[in-house]
């Protein structure tokens, strides 16, 4: 409900200004938001900091790390659920547009912890999976008209959750873009 929340009040300039102090502050804002996009341990993650704060590297499952999350094909934690990865993207979209496109204060450090925390890259994952999602479903609809089950003369026949895939991917995939676009054209500030 929160990451919901936040995705509404990013659209205001000011509540970004505020993203980007905090994470200039505290540098956790991305990590979290990074949590809304992938599925990552927690406990992993802090499990890693605080041995590369005593100086001890991360822990292995083999060496006796709790995380076993699982990876897909790539080795890399699977994309959220869709719903989560929506509200990340909104929140990334809006800092974008509405701080780094505008050159706020800060940005340029801002802009450099996007590509420490490899945010970048998640939201091109992202994309892929969003895109190879939808092929899919449009694939299973194509194959339901020819000679699938007969719908309702009601109209409404189909699975719900499969169009709540399809409204929640194409938002994903568009506000994506709108933050590549906006760091694009800010794109002085990443060389």
């Amino acid at each position: 409900a929160a990451s919901g929340a936040l995705a509404m009040l990013s659209s205001d300039e000011r509540v970004c200004a505020g993203l980007v102090a905090l994470q200039a502050k505290r540098g956790t804002l991305l990590r979290i938001l990074k949590r809304l996009l992938v599925e990552e341990d927690e406990d992993e993650e802090e499990e890693e900091e605080e041995n590369e704060e005593r100086g001890g590297g991360t822990v292995s499952k083999a060496q006796g790390g709790k995380n076993e999350n699982k990876k897909d094909e790539s080795g890399e934690p699977p994309i959220a659920d869709f719903d989560l990865v929506h509200r990340g993207i909104v929140i990334l979209r809006n800092l974008a547009v509405l701080v780094v496109e505008k050159r706020t204060r800060g940005v340029k450090e801002f802009v450099g912890s996007l590509a420490r925390e490899g945010i970048v890259g998640v939201v091109e994952r992202v994309v892929k999976e969003g895109m190879r999602r939808q092929k899919e479903e449009q694939q299973q609809q194509q194959q339901g008209g020819r000679g699938g089950p007969k719908r309702s003369a009601g109209g409404v026949g189909g699975s719900s959750s499969s169009s709540s895939t399809t409204s929640t991917i194409r938002p994903v995939l568009e506000n994506a873009l709108e933050f590549v676009i906006a760091l694009r054209n800010a794109s002085d500030l990443l060389g």
